[in-house]
C-alpha cells in the first residue's frame, strides 16, 4: 500500500478531520518534503468543498502540530543532529544563533519562514537546539502555516495557477 496515497486520501475521504490528520503526518516527517497537504488543499479549494479560510486553518493547525517533531529532534541534543548533512547543519547553526539572540525576532522569523515555501524542518530543529521557547515556536509556526495554506486555498479557488505552483512546488 502506498503511504503517500493513503495520507492524501485522508483529506478527500474524511474532509477536515482527514486534512488535519494528513497535515500532522506529513509535517511530522523531518527533512522529507512531500507537497501532499498542499495538493489536498488545492484540490478541496478548487472543488469548493470547504471555505478556503477553513482549509487554511485546519491544514495550518495540523502542520503546526506536526512541526513539533523537528523541534523535539533539535531539543534532544547534538547527537541526533550530527547525522544531518553539512548544508543542513550550517543552516541550522545560523538559525540557532539568530533565534537565541531575541525571542521576539525569532518568533517573527519563524512566522515568516512558516508562511512561505521553505524546508521548515531546519527551523524546527534549530529552534529545539537553541532551546527557543516551545509556546513561541508552536504559535509562530502554526500561524505562519495557517497563512500559507489560506493563501494557497484562495489562490486555488480563484484560479491563480502561478501562486499555486509556487506554493506547491516551491518548497
Amino acid at each position: 500500500m502506498d503511504i503517500l496515497a493513503t495520507v492524501s486520501g485522508l483529506a478527500y475521504q474524511f474532509g477536515l478531520p482527514g486534512l488535519l490528520l494528513a497535515s500532522i503526518i506529513v509535517n511530522a516527517t523531518v527533512f522529507i518534503v512531500v507537497p501532499i497537504v498542499e495538493l489536498a488543499v488545492v484540490g478541496l479549494a478548487a472543488a469548493q468543498v470547504y471555505p478556503p479560510i477553513l482549509l487554511g486553518l485546519t491544514a495550518g493547525l495540523g502542520a503546526g502540530i506536526g512541526e513539533l517533531t523537528g523541534y523535539f529532534v533539535g531539543s534532544q541534543g547534538r547527537h541526533l543532529v550530527q547525522h544531518f548533512s553539512a548544508k543542513e547543519t550550517g543552516i541550522m547553526h545560523r538559525v540557532q544563533k539568530m533565534l537565541s539572540v531575541h525571542t521576539w525576532k525569532g518568533t517573527a522569523t519563524i512566522f515568516i519562514l512558516a508562511s512561505v515555501p521553505f524546508p521548515f524542518d531546519v527551523i524546527g530543529v534549530a529552534a529545539g537546539l537553541a532551546k527557543f521557547p516551545l509556546p513561541n515556536f508552536f504559535v509562530a509556526a502554526t500561524a505562519g502555516k495557517m497563512v500559507r495554506f489560506t493563501v494557497l486555498a484562495y489562490a486555488a479557488l480563484w484560479g491563480f495557477t502561478t501562486i499555486v505552483n509556487v506554493f506547491v512546488h516551491g518548497a
